[in-house]
């Protein structure tokens, strides 16, 4: 019985890291149109729609530099601004390995 509650945990992580890495795709689109040169910024509204932000700020960025254990230290950190109720957040990681929040 262990064995087949330990499969059910399981299948639900799969699940939750599936929807995850699904969200995932428009918040690394967001980060590359923040970084992009002024006239890339004309779909960032449509981009800031599609994470569910507003498309006005004002807006709180928040920079993590993360070492080897980034995995941890970021699941860390999404699990603290979930518990922030009124502030919605979304997470990307930058090409250099950093995590960026909004």
């Amino acid at each position: 019985m262990l064995h087949e509650i330990a499969e059910v945990f399981a299948q639900y992580r799969q699940g939750a890291l599936r929807r995850e890495a699904a969200a995932q795709a428009p918040a690394r689109e967001l980060l590359a149109l923040a970084e992009a040169e002024r006239s890339a910024a004309a779909p960032l509204p449509a981009a800031l729609r599609a994470c569910g932000l507003p498309e006005r700020g004002p807006y709180t960025v928040m920079v993590m530099a993360t070492g080897a254990e980034e995995s941890a230290e970021a699941d860390a950190l999404r699990e603290v601004l979930r518990h922030l109720a009124a502030h919605r957040f979304v997470t990307a990681r930058l090409a250099g390995g950093a995590g960026r929040r909004r």
